[in-house]
């Protein structure tokens, strides 16, 4: 558990596929790499809006 102190928000990916086992690796894979770099650009858009500009 993160305790009281935790003040972020957590986010969950779920992945199915209906595909032989060396197929739907590769496209877990993939999709992962791809939401990861969707959930680091939705990071930085968020924490640029929540700080004050220059």
């Amino acid at each position: 558990m993160l305790g009281d102190r935790w003040d972020g928000t957590r986010l969950l990916l779920k992945v199915v596929m209906r595909a032989n086992r060396v197929i739907a690796l590769g496209g877990c894979l993939g999709d992962l790499v791809m939401a990861r770099r969707q959930f680091l650009n939705l990071k930085r858009l968020a924490e640029q809006s929540a700080s004050p500009a220059p």
